[in-house]
């Protein structure tokens, strides 16, 4: 294309050209070597056309002008190139390479005498009639497309400076006061009950809430950053993962009990305390103590177990057996179960027959002891007293640990003479601390018990079962389909209409069934 001072963004002549079954030159590639196919040491130019290429076409119709360190360059030889499934070219080997400046290929008409004129070659477009073109590219020496110099830039606007870092109301307010100070030099009014004001801070308000929801978005779209379950649900369901609904709060409750009673988990149920409640441990018997207090103001927790259970006084606490060590809480002796242990001894005692009759052997009463426990219980470790101090509130309220027991073992300390039951729980309920047994604290010096173990322990989870809650009846309304005479329907089609029934408690939780022979480290507990 010539070298016009007019440049458009879109060519659209050229289609016109093409449409016209004119023809022009499109644009020339230099060849890699810079060497020409007849092996001579000028450069080979391949020159491609809107059209087809002319025919009869001479090196004397093609001029090259141009250069500035090397000119008067000549055309030694032309060859029409037609490749399969592509458009022909047309090859110009030249008598030398030219420099790094800009060349320009013209394709002109000739005399009567065969000598080039300035006037373009038929049917050619005047304004297609020469292309420019470089030899070598001094700036641009790469594989890719070097960047096109735009002749008609855009406009570039003058953008005000932003403060990036403006997240929250105080410096969006600020911020607007500063740009008004600068655009409105004569509002000098900072007063609050001025409109003003009013407006910045209204803004400001907006900027800090639409601040907040452009971080909460960038943090919701990032599996690793999302705090939203929703959030996460929907990234999972991307690879599909179907997400569970998960588990509603679990957590082990401890039951003292004054006596040794049976119970049907499904009679009973616990709550959390309320404002003007009972003492703890209160056993409501009427439940309609409870109609005047707020749901919401109480959380409702029933056993997991559909089991019945039985309670034993003894279990209320149990006490570690040390086989006569003691654990000196000042200089901390080794009497204490090391974390990762997985068995530990417990005192147990003989129950004497109130009439003596029924006792007629030793080992009658060896078969009648205080603890009944059995593989699969649950028994909590708690630590109730500091092994340094011995006071009871300075006890260690995170050395608490549940385990559930895989060995129970009765036997009898032949030494002391005093019957004891040794037990064993999972790997996975391995103690996570050291756990102090007993120790002599002062200042009297006496031996005092640091932990025991708890029994009458069950799993409750959040949340109450409701059955068999009337939902009311789906409304329904009648639909005559057609007739068969004047004032015989053929069919009466009776339709639901909608039905949008509301539970009376809310709101819902979602439950699991409860795995009989799982650790307990290994459910979800709160």
């Amino acid at each position: 294309m010539n070298s016009h001072t007019l440049t458009f963004q879109n060519q659209q002549r050229r289609q016109e050209i093409r449409r016209q079954r004119k023809n022009g030159l499109d644009y020339v590639e230099v060849s890699d070597d810079l060497r020409s196919r007849s092996g001579s040491f000028g450069a080979s130019l391949y020159v491609y056309f809107l059209g087809s290429v002319p025919e009869n076409l001479k090196k004397e119709n093609l001029l090259i002008k141009g250069g500035q360190r090397i000119r008067h360059l000549h055309v030694t030889n032309l060859q029409v190139e037609s490749p399969q499934n592509c458009e022909s070219y047309l090859t110009v080997n030249l008598d030398q390479t030219g420099d790094f400046s800009v060349y320009t290929l013209r394709l002109v008409s000739l005399d009567e005498q065969g000598k080039p004129t300035n006037q373009p070659y038929p049917n050619f477009d005047p304004r297609y009639s020469q292309v420019e073109f470089k030899f070598r590219d001094g700036i641009c020496n790469t594989d890719m497309d070097c960047l096109q110099q735009q002749t008609c830039p855009p406009t570039q606007l003058v953008e005000p400076a932003i403060n990036y870092l403006a997240k929250d109301y105080a410096s969006f307010r600020q911020l607007i006061l500063d740009r008004l100070s600068l655009i409105m030099p004569d509002w000098e009014e900072r007063h609050v009950p001025d409109l003003g004001i009013t407006l910045v801070e209204v803004l400001a308000y907006v900027g800090d809430y639409l601040s907040y929801y452009q971080d909460a978005v960038a943090t919701e779209a990032y599996l690793e950053t999302a705090r939203q379950r929703i959030s996460v649900r929907r990234h999972a369901r991307l690879i599909d993962y179907p997400m569970h609904e998960g588990c509603n709060s679990r957590t082990w409750l401890w039951l003292e009990t004054s006596d040794d009673i049976p119970l049907e988990t499904k009679n009973f149920y616990f709550i959390t305390s309320y404002n003007n409640a009972p003492s703890l441990g209160t056993v409501l018997k009427d439940i309609l103590h409870l109609n005047h207090i707020s749901p919401s103001s109480y959380e409702v927790f029933e056993p997991l177990t559909p089991l019945p259970i039985h309670l034993y006084k003894a279990h209320n606490k149990i006490l570690f057996y040390t086989w006569g060590d003691v654990c000196d809480g000042l200089r901390q002796r080794s009497c204490c179960l090391l974390p990762g242990s997985t068995s530990a001894t417990l005192v147990d005692e003989f129950i004497h027959p109130t009439q003596p009759e029924r006792a007629n052997s030793s080992s009658q009463l060896e078969h009648q002891r205080k603890l009944h426990l059995k593989i699969g219980d649950i028994l909590i470790f708690e630590e109730i007293r500091s092994p340094k101090t011995g006071i009871p509130e300075d006890a260690d309220m995170k050395h608490r640990h549940a385990v559930r027991l895989t060995n129970v073992k009765a036997s009898v300390d032949e030494l002391y003479n005093q019957p004891i039951v040794e037990i064993e729980w999972a790997e996975e309920d391995a103690l996570p601390f050291p756990l102090c047994i007993s120790a002599i604290v002062p200042p009297d010096c006496q031996l005092v018990d640091i932990s025991v173990a708890r029994g009458n322990v069950i799993l409750v989870d959040h949340g109450r079962t409701i059955k068999l809650e009337d939902l009311g009846t789906v409304p329904g309304k009648e639909i005559i389909q057609g007739c068969q005479e004047e004032g015989e329907p053929i069919e009466i089609l009776v339709v639901g209409d909608r039905f949008r029934p509301r539970l009376q408690k809310t709101p819902l939780i979602s439950a699991n069934l409860y795995p009989e022979k799982t650790s307990p480290k290994m459910l979800k507990v709160s």
